[in-house]
């Protein structure tokens, strides 16, 4: 019922009000298409019964959004259909509103679209296929991205046998019970590679940590603070769609677990030749590997989730920051920022230590500025 109005004239039109899903879905056909479906492009878009807050244009598309992400981002424009009473806000479904204000920006101008889309029954690509060439960009930068699932388990541990001693470690306590929300996790830890071409790209603040000698490429990036890795995020989420950053704390247990409740996400012993970690002829105490420094990223097999390098190789800072204990820890996944936050959390042990500081409850501190040569990350991503 809004003609051919363009974005900008609608939003000026309209200005900070309330309205419905209808006129929008018109407003969206009308953009893509330079003022009118093109014939072969596919029915109208349809929205459910909803209200959205965003003005519909974007740097890609002829769109631009100040505050939230818009339906085709993550629908196919041609013809897909959202799930009745599903709303998207900030890229999330959400099915508990019913009505959103609407925020406009007029002074933002849509671009044209390229003559081709303006033909008839030129098709544009919808947003599925849009967001599937921006995750295949985006991986040259992040390695890929596993999804891990929702669930619950128990976090912590409290102490390690060694050579038939037991050995109490209250900074694993009390065990309790945490609730994951799904997320994604690096298949890998971050390598020499991806950080390098942050620099290459002006970003990590030019910073080019050394390799020790013994070798960049695929190994693993060393040599790096908790700062630093927060510079690599920075930058990634600038080239990518986002929603990157290192895990917290409770997500990384949860992951290299894998739904075990032993020692690794294997079992009770660490057996040979599954993790990098100290040469040491004690079974007990070594890993059995051939490694005498950091393996390329993916030299051993992965757990059930299909991980990499969650025991062993280089540490891997994490979002938490220090607590000696975990008395009133959240229990919801999220990472613990407070306490003493000049001090950061390190999980998963490395190519120096010996294997039982590989556990999977095992954690160490550092501080955030620390540039060891056994420390490095592994990148999360808002699911």
């Amino acid at each position: 019922g809004y003609g051919e109005l363009s974005g900008d004239e609608y939003c000026s039109a309209i200005g900070e009000t309330t309205i419905a899903a209808h006129s929008v879905a018109t407003l969206i056909n009308h953009n893509l298409y330079g003022g009118s479906m093109p014939p072969g492009a596919g029915p109208e878009y349809q929205l459910p019964e909803a209200r959205w807050r965003t003005c519909f244009h974007d740097e890609y598309s002829g769109f631009a959004r100040p505050k939230f992400r818009q339906a085709y981002e993550e629908f196919d424009v041609l013809g897909t259909q959202l799930e009745a009473g599903a709303v998207i806000e900030g890229g999330r479904k959400i099915s508990e509103y019913d009505s959103m204000t609407y925020e406009c920006d007029p002074r933002q101008e849509p671009k044209p679209l390229p003559p081709e889309l303006r033909r008839a029954g030129a098709a544009q690509p919808g947003a599925a296929q849009q967001q599937k060439q921006a995750d295949s960009n985006a991986e040259q930068y992040t390695g890929e991205m596993v999804a891990m699932p929702g669930g619950s388990f128990q976090m912590g541990d409290g102490s390690m046998e060694v050579g038939g001693e037991v050995y109490d470690l209250p900074n694993e306590l009390p065990v309790h019970t945490v609730t994951v929300r799904p997320f994604n996790l690096g298949k890998y830890e971050v390598t020499f590679d991806q950080w390098d071409a942050c620099v290459a790209d002006g970003g990590c603040g030019g910073y080019r940590p050394d390799d020790g000698g013994w070798g960049r490429g695929n190994r693993p990036v060393t040599g790096v603070s908790w700062d630093d890795a927060q510079l690599y995020i920075d930058w990634l989420n600038g080239k990518t769609n986002g929603g990157y950053r290192l895990p917290s704390e409770a997500e990384w247990e949860y992951a290299a677990r894998a739904g075990s409740t032993m020692e690794y996400s294997w079992g009770n012993d660490i057996g040979s030749n599954r993790a990098n970690c100290r040469q040491y002829p004690d079974p007990d105490w070594g890993c059995g590997d051939r490694y005498e420094y950091m393996a390329p990223v993916g030299s051993f097999s992965a757990n059930a989730w299909g991980l990499h390098d969650m025991h062993g190789n280089v540490w891997e800072w994490v979002q938490d920051c220090l607590n000696d204990s975990y008395a009133s820890a959240p229990n919801d996944g999220s990472a613990w920022l407070s306490g003493d936050c000049r001090l950061r959390v390190a999980r998963g042990g490395s190519w120096d230590n010996y294997a039982n500081d590989l556990r999977s409850a095992y954690r160490v501190r550092f501080a955030r500025s620390y540039r060891g040569n056994v420390i490095g990350f592994r990148l999360a991503q808002d699911n």
